[in-house]
């Protein structure tokens, strides 16, 4: 059975809350679609959907660590100390658009990504059909030579990371750590032993000469020293170091530099940001450059409403009541919520209309449909392959990608 262990189970669900953003899209959908964004190289549309959630109010850190260890840790570990170092100060719109140009041109794979969409079909089979063929990945026969530096705990996990087998992979990590409750220490050490084994071919006796358990919890301490902050489970930094390792035994060391900041690339969006509105309900015509599109092989919040544009048109209001801005907006004006949105007076009801009556059910089907319209109905490998030419794990043709 799953157990309650919520913090890596993190690493496949999603917000089932539908959070509208400023302008009224759906929270999930503007992260997927900066997410898409990046990955297309289409710098632009990355600014509008990064402003889009900066000036709503969220705190953008958690999307931009999911972003790099589910697509760029692989081909570029020496990023992660720049965007360390760029959350760690005061951060502003500078920090994300200098964090954006450093995506964009760089080299992306969705190793990460992959093994967390195998963990949430393992998942989904145990919780709803209860239905997981664990014998396919069980090891029959002799184990390979490396496999005696290995507790016999971990063997099977490193012989499908020595196969390079997401699928085993992913199925170990559930089965260690979302059902067992492994020890992330031991995992770590074994990944250690794992790594120079393979490298060094280095005896029993010669690893725990170099690395003994005062060399080992330096390292460990050091790999949650820098790790600390994340907001990330465990269970997912293990994966992306799981990654890693596969990707140094390609011998793939190639990365780009560091980027400097050049807003002039964000020009375009900064004019627009400033743009001033002559009426109020010309803000959604006015401010919104973009359309929700080619994300419908996505979980999403959407997907528990019967009749999404009647329920969010009627009642936008109550949608942007854990928005930041929303939030300060409506506290200003002394409005709460019951079964519906209360002021406390007339007064401050019309107050308030006069600066935020967006109006979204009173505007024509091309503008509501920029946030709400139907999604095409896409294939999960088809989204894949549309940004990964490499890419080659099938899911089911019914598999709703999980970010």
């Amino acid at each position: 059975m799953i157990t309650n262990d919520n913090s890596n189970i993190k690493i496949v669900t999603y917000n089932k809350e539908y959070i509208l953003t400023r302008y009224l899209y759906a929270k999930d959908e503007v992260e997927i679609m900066l997410l898409s964004a990046i990955l297309s190289k289409n710098i632009e549309e990355s600014y509008y959907w990064c402003f889009e959630l900066y000036y709503s109010g969220f705190i953008l850190s958690d999307l931009i660590w999911k972003i790099y260890y589910d697509f760029y840790f692989d081909k570029n570990p020496k990023l992660e100390i720049f965007i360390r170092k760029k959350l760690s100060t005061d951060v502003s719109i500078d920090t994300y658009i200098h964090i954006i140009q450093n995506f964009i041109n760089r080299l992306h794979t969705c190793k990460v990504f992959t093994i967390r969409q195998f963990i949430g079909k393992l998942i989904d089979n145990e919780l709803i059909e209860n239905n997981i063929d664990h014998k396919k990945y069980s090891i029959r026969g002799r184990k390979p030579i490396f496999c005696k530096l290995i507790d016999k705990k971990y063997q099977n996990l490193m012989i499908f990371i020595n196969k390079k087998n997401y699928e085993g992979i992913a199925y170990h990590i559930y089965n260690l750590f979302i059902i067992n409750n492994s020890s992330y220490y031991d995992l770590f050490v074994n990944l250690l032993r794992y790594t120079h084994n393979i490298n060094n071919k280095k005896s029993a006796e010669e690893f725990e000469k170099s690395y003994n358990d005062n060399y080992c919890n330096i390292q460990y301490n050091k790999f949650i020293k820098i790790n600390k902050g994340k907001n990330l489970p465990m269970c997912y930094l293990f994966i992306a170091f799981i990654v890693n390792i596969m990707t140094l035994m390609e011998n793939d060391s190639r990365e780009s530099s560091i980027n400097i900041l050049d807003k002039s690339s964000a020009s375009y969006i900064i004019e627009h940001e400033q743009k001033q509105i002559d009426k109020v309900y010309n803000t959604l015509k006015i401010k919104r450059l973009y359309n929700i599109h080619g994300i419908g092989c996505f979980r999403l919040t959407r997907n528990h409403f019967d009749d999404l544009q009647n329920d969010i048109l009627g009642s936008w209001e109550y949608y942007t009541k854990n928005t930041p801005c929303w939030c300060d907006r409506l506290n200003k004006f002394k409005a709460s919520f019951g079964t519906k949105l209360i002021f406390e007076n007339d007064d401050l009801l019309e107050k308030f209309y006069e600066l935020y009556g967006y109006e979204p059910d009173e505007q024509n089907k091309e503008i509501q449909n920029q946030a709400i319209g139907p999604l095409e109905p896409i294939n999960s490998n088809k989204w894949c392959k549309k940004y990964f030419k490499d890419f080659n794990q099938i899911f089911p043709d019914d598999f709703l990608l999980i970010f």
